[in-house]
């Protein structure tokens, strides 16, 4: 209570302030320079917006400090500085906004050859960004100004963004570049920084820094070449990352920033529309797929197809389970979601010639070293390159365009797909989209049913950690009175299921994988065969809602394998997949009553006579006084009973 209501204390930084020649560490090295600068002491502000004083604080922060200082000391007083500058003082911002002098300092900082210090590069980015990010409380003419100022000094450097790009490797000078898209508040102000950076093409640019280094950027695209040359990756990895992240981020933060704004606000983004050409997504391919084989080419060009692939919808409103939303509030949404769902077609239909050269990557993928785990050495990892293509191949089969279907049976990706599935089987992150992928395939869906509701049967979801497996129940495995026989029926046509049944002998790996009762310990993909399986009954199955499109073809399909096959599948529904089906079936914990251990016997341990306490154990019991009723002493059986229950089921 004394500190809250003493106004006598006096900072010790306006008696240091009124000294002669008091310099700028004397003023960092106080401790509450940081709280004195927040809270805008009047002394401080007039001394640190001085004009060699500012330019003393960016030389902090942009100048490698001595090495001779000690290690935990070097970058203490840059920190502090950092801090000073980025406290969101208005007169501090105004004042190196419009310097021209302190702006060329910063600027010139990245003159300097890479690799800039990452330290250094975030005290940079930090400083730059505050400048043109809006501060909650500060006026708005205030910050147009401010902002408009940064902006028109970095239009008038030529080479900025190919300084910035140089740079790329450092994860801070991708934030700054984020920054400028996604921080400028105004339309105008947005319009202006966006329409720059496509001037300055920006997006081809950056797709071109994830080039392999042996292809010239700006010569990939387009073309069709048999399979894809393997080479050991050079050092260009954090370069790739950054790159990729960098179109990820933009693509996905500028759909959001469409979908979310006002009618007032909406306006045309070039940068987006630049991103989502299919000009672009033809450069992507070529750098992919053209070139030597890098692994972080590949995996970071895949998420930047993911992302393109990928519909952004608005988050609900209004925090509830029924968020209300009007008519005129959903026109604008639905308009910007049906663009999007544009560029996915258009995006999809650049693929689809590209499959043979994305399968061929599957077999031959880039060189990884054998991996020794505590399960054996691989002798070839799966990789990051083909994890990632299962997951495109998951996110195209999910689009459910027509003419992908006939092209992933043509590539034979199916096969592939199935073939590392039940090689590499401890890698469940891998099993998880080829069960995507199959489900794909099984429930395929026409062109004009692609208006998915809650009702029909959607993709799983790769991340889904349920445990609980769908209701199997006889009646789906038949047909049920009144139907029509399949061959009456109409037939989708659906060439990935007639594949994945003929060519890939998906129910001959099934049938195997359920009856080989020596499985090795380090099979894990049990569950996803047990889902794939489980999906396979559901499409055939009459009741199913809705009912699958491609059950008349799937029965035929059955129909036309050897009788010992469909003998043996038949076996194995109603046989071992229904045994795990009831056991993995979660019940409510009110179905049937709990058993206690204390209500449990055995005769087989009834008649056995234990021992007396011994006479020490007595005396002890005899000298310790107890206010409370003694325990109930449980019995060597029901311990028994509890340990044999505990452990009589293996799952």
């Amino acid at each position: 209570m004394f500190w809250k209501y003493n106004s006598l204390t006096v900072s010790h930084l306006d008696t240091l302030l009124d000294k002669q020649g008091v310099t700028l560490q004397e003023i960092l090295e106080q401790e509450d320079i940081i709280q004195e600068c927040k809270s805008q002491n009047k002394k401080l502000v007039d001394y640190l917006t001085k004009q060699e004083i500012l330019s003393e604080l960016l030389d902090l922060i942009l100048q490698e400090p001595s090495p001779d200082l000690e290690e935990k000391l070097r970058f203490k007083l840059p920190n502090i500085a950092s801090e000073v500058i980025t406290c969101d003082v208005p007169q501090i911002n105004e004042k190196l906004s419009s310097d021209t002098t302190l702006l060329d300092k910063m600027y010139a900082f990245l003159e300097g050859s890479p690799p800039l210090n990452p330290l250094l590069t975030s005290f940079f980015s930090k400083a730059f960004g505050v400048l043109i990010t809006r501060r909650p409380e500060q006026n708005w003419y205030s910050y147009q100004y401010t902002c408009l100022q940064v902006i028109e000094y970095i239009k008038v450097k030529e080479g900025f963004t190919g300084l910035l790009l140089t740079h790329i490797a450092t994860s801070a000078v991708m934030d700054l570049l984020l920054r400028l898209i996604t921080c400028v508040e105004g339309t105008e102000n947005k319009q202006n920084i966006l329409t720059w950076l496509n001037d300055e093409r920006l997006i081809q640019r950056v797709l071109a820094l994830l080039a392999p280094p042996e292809v010239p950027p700006g010569d990939g695209g387009g073309g069709e070449g048999e399979s894809a040359v393997t080479a050991p990756e050079p050092v260009v990895g954090e370069q790739h990352d950054n790159a990729g992240q960098l179109l990820v981020e933009i693509i996905r933060v500028s759909r959001d920033a469409q979908i979310t704004a006002t009618p007032t606000e909406r306006f045309h983004n070039p940068l987006l529309a630049t991103a989502e050409s299919p000009d672009m997504v033809h450069l992507l391919l070529g750098y992919m797929l053209d070139g030597p084989a890098i692994v972080s080419t590949i995996v970071n060009g895949v998420e930047v197809l993911l992302s393109l692939l990928e519909i952004r919808r608005p988050a609900p409103q209004g925090g509830g389970f029924y968020p209300y939303t009007t008519e005129q509030d959903s026109t604008p949404n639905q308009a910007d979601i049906d663009r999007q769902q544009g560029v996915l077609q258009t995006t999809v239909e650049c693929l689809i010639p590209r499959l043979p050269q994305l399968t061929a990557l599957l077999i031959n993928p880039p060189y990884k070293p054998p991996v020794r785990t505590t399960c054996g050495v691989l002798n070839v990892p799966l990789g990051r390159s083909r994890l990632s293509l299962a997951k495109l191949f998951a996110a195209l089969l999910s689009t459910n365009h027509p003419p992908l279907n006939s092209a992933l049976a043509q590539a034979n990706t199916t096969t592939v797909l199935l073939d590392l599935f039940f090689e590499y089987s401890l890698n469940n992150f891998l099993h998880a989209q080829v069960e995507s992928c199959v489900h794909s395939i099984v429930f395929w869906k026409e062109k004009t049913d692609l208006d998915v509701t809650q009702e029909n049967v959607t993709s799983p979801d790769p991340n889904s950690s349920s445990l609980q497996t769908p209701k199997i129940t006889e009646a789906e495995t038949a047909d049920s009175d009144g139907t029509k026989h399949p061959l009456e029926e109409k037939i989708m046509d659906n060439p990935a299921l007639i594949h994945l049944l003929t060519n890939a002998r998906l129910l001959d790996r099934l049938i195997s994988t359920w009856t080989n009762t020596n499985l090795p310990p380090i099979v894990s993909y049990m569950g996803h065969v047990t889902r794939i399986s489980n999906d396979l009954v559901m499409a055939c199955g009459s009741d199913t809602v809705p009912l699958c499109q491609s059950r008349t073809l799937l029965l035929q399909l059955f129909a036309k394998l050897p009788e010992e096959t469909q003998t043996s599948w038949g076996a194995v529904t109603t046989g071992r997949l229904a045994d795990t089906n009831k056991m993995n079936e979660v019940k409510p914990s009110t179905d049937d009553k709990r058993t206690l251990s204390s209500d449990d016997e055995d005769s087989d341990f009834r008649d056995i006579q234990f021992p007396q306490d011994s006479a020490l154990q007595q005396g002890r019991r005899k000298k310790s006084i107890s206010l409370s009723p003694p325990p109930r002493r449980r019995t060597i059986s029901k311990l028994l009973n509890k340990f044999k229950r505990n452990h009589s089921n293996p799952c």
